[in-house]
């Protein structure tokens, strides 16, 4: 939905800087799904619910710090290195980077704990979640590009992110 707010909004130029954005800010993923998946797996295995709790939390809190590392990495690449890579329009992306990056932390936080609830049979938190990730983005998104632009669709991606993490992340404790 992001995409197409931008489009309609700001044009094609702002929809390609956002989408190296979007591309670079969630290649970190890669992360929280290869522990998810291993998680899933092994907790389908599982005898005990104990087992399968610490599990989660292990995992959890390696994809916190690799995943942080792995944004922090981005982060500290100088502006320069984006704008030779792509092109004097991409500028501000590390600024976007900043704007988004909480949300990207979370929601690798989060991956862990989606997948100890699909391996319980629990997908109605999942989408109860995604469903709360959506309705901020339609209610946010157009708004906030009016008010900030591109940094607008960073923001409220953000927001959707931390928020449907949040949503979840309480449900597991």
């Amino acid at each position: 939905l992001s995409y197409f707010f931008i489009f309609y909004k700001l044009g094609i130029e702002a929809l390609g800087v956002f989408g190296v954005m979007v591309i670079l800010a969630e290649s970190v993923w890669v992360i929280s799904r290869s522990f998810s998946s291993v998680s899933f797996s092994k907790q389908l295995q599982d005898e005990g619910e104990s087992n399968s709790i610490r599990r989660t939390n292990q995992y959890a809190w390696y994809t916190f710090g690799l995943t942080a590392v792995a944004i922090l990495a981005l982060l500290i690449l100088p502006d320069e290195w984006y704008i030779a890579i792509f092109s004097k329009e991409f500028s501000e992306l590390k600024t976007i980077l900043i704007v988004v990056s909480p949300g990207i932390l979370l929601v690798a936080i989060s991956t862990i704990f989606g997948h100890y609830f699909a391996a319980k049979n629990r997908q109605g938190i999942l989408l109860f979640k995604s469903f709360i990730g959506v309705l901020i983005t339609v209610a946010l998104t157009p708004l906030f590009i009016s008010l900030y632009g591109i940094w607008g669709a960073a923001l409220a991606m953000s927001i959707s992110y931390i928020t449907s993490s949040v949503v979840l992340i309480i449900a597991y404790l």
